[in-house]
């Protein structure tokens, strides 16, 4: 299919469980959920009740689950080119430069190298790093490292960025400069970005809609629609509907944390006594 009409993705009634058939640990239910191209969504949720899982089925990266995943119209079948993907642990390679770790996934792929030359240098400036791209990951700032990892996964033009809590290692200042180019970045690309982070604030600040979901197993148990004006930078965060719409995502996740809280409690004593 592939047209421009379709959703840029789409799952439908996806289902993943872990463990041998005897003894299987249902990670995520059934969730099903469109993302129009250019919107920024957002998945929260308690700890460990699926999200990861979730966004790795989309990046092509597990297998073995029920439903249905399709992008731009075509049904998923492993790593699609359309994807990129951004991760939480510092993924730079500590042995190459800041440029060729932008280069890397471009000199993977079979990107000429002069082609690869251009994409670096127009990615390295759209993050701010040209005067580092000499430097190597431990000349570089936590910060600077992940925004590395941006541009590696930019440089290869994804229609869809996934970012796993790519910014929760970091403090909390950087946090928000982080957001800030994140937004810049997604507006001028006009990318379609499905982002997982525990930081409700973080995903009021960035999002058009954020999803949030239930303990484990994973479904989805709201959908909020974030009102705030665009384009957007931190200063949406001392906005009184900003804490509004804050306060109503915790008041979506308090049970839901209670609850997964409470699973993790009991399953201690369960791998015990195995």
């Amino acid at each position: 299919m592939n047209t421009t009409d379709a959703p840029a993705l789409v799952i439908d009634d996806v289902s993943k469980s872990f463990g041998d058939t005897a003894r299987p640990v249902p990670a995520l239910g059934s969730v099903s959920l469109t993302v129009a191209r250019g919107e920024f969504v957002s998945l929260i949720g308690p700890s460990g009740c699926g999200k990861s899982t979730l966004i790795n089925i989309v990046a092509g990266l597990v297998g073995g689950y029920a439903g249905r995943v399709s992008v731009s119209g075509d049904p998923l079948d492993g790593p699609h080119p359309s994807i990129g993907m951004v991760f939480q642990d510092d993924s730079t390679f500590p042995w190459l430069t800041t440029r060729a770790n932008v280069e890397f996934g471009m000199r993977m792929a079979g990107v000429p190298a002069a082609e690869r030359a251009d994409r670096a240098s127009e990615m390295l400036d759209l993050i701010g790093l040209r005067g580092f791209a000499d430097r190597f990951p431990a000349q570089l700032s936590g910060g600077m490292r992940q925004r590395v990892a941006l541009a590696r996964a930019l440089a290869m033009r994804p229609e869809i960025l996934l970012m796993d809590e790519p910014f929760a290692a970091l403090d909390e200042q950087t946090r928000m400069v982080l957001g800030e180019e994140l937004l810049r970045l997604q507006e001028e690309l006009q990318q379609t970005v499905v982002f997982v982070t525990h930081n409700l604030g973080e995903a009021v600040q960035l999002s058009d809609r954020v999803v949030a979901m239930t303990a484990r197993p994973a479904s989805i148990k709201s959908i909020l629609e974030v009102d705030l004006p665009r384009p957007r930078d931190s200063s949406i965060v001392s906005s009184d509907r900003y804490g509004e719409l804050v306060a109503h995502l915790w008041s979506l996740l308090r049970e839901e944390a209670i609850i997964a809280f409470e699973q993790q409690r009991e399953a201690v004593p369960a791998a015990a006594a195995r």
